[in-house]
């Protein structure tokens, strides 16, 4: 798990992977290769307000 999936996992509402990996592909983020910090906060605002 890269650096920024474990940022968003660690602010999943429910800590859980699954639920994370969810929330990921559910912001469009890609499976693979870099996201901006911008990107990053939004993700993390979106499961933070779920």
């Amino acid at each position: 798990m890269n650096l920024a999936k474990k940022i968003l996992a660690d602010h999943a509402s429910s800590g859980a992977i699954p639920r994370a990996q969810a929330d990921w592909v559910e912001a469009g983020l890609p499976a693979t290769g870099a996201i901006t910090v911008e990107q990053l906060e939004q993700a993390r605002a979106k499961v933070q307000g779920a």
